[in-house]
């Protein structure tokens, strides 16, 4: 008896919840954003690890060198695709009115 009434009550709590879940503004209901790292660029400037002892060479030819190549890696937050989950509404395209950014009444 305990089980089915605990069953029933979340089952009607899900159903409320269900019903007041709006489309997610920031994501626009998509559950992905741009990436806040490469800005969608899908690459970024990286550069390899210096040591001292070659930064040190570099200041003191700074003056005649000519300027690098730059180097571009795959973004380490997006992985190359240009898209974040939506961490608003989780990756679903729902979010409650308050997170969604919808005034409630």
């Amino acid at each position: 008896m305990w089980r089915s009434s605990l069953a029933v009550s979340l089952g009607t709590g899900v159903g409320t919840l269900a019903k007041r879940l709006v489309a997610c503004q920031p994501c626009r209901a998509t559950g992905y954003r741009s990436c806040d790292i490469c800005h969608g660029e899908k690459l970024m400037l990286c550069r390899a690890p210096v040591s001292a002892r070659s930064l040190k060479q570099q200041q003191a030819q700074s003056a005649a060198a000519q300027p690098e190549a730059q180097v571009l890696c795959v973004c380490p937050a997006c992985g190359s695709t240009a898209k974040q989950r939506c961490l608003n509404c989780l990756g679903t395209g729902k979010a409650l009115p308050e997170e969604a950014g919808v005034a409630s009444a």
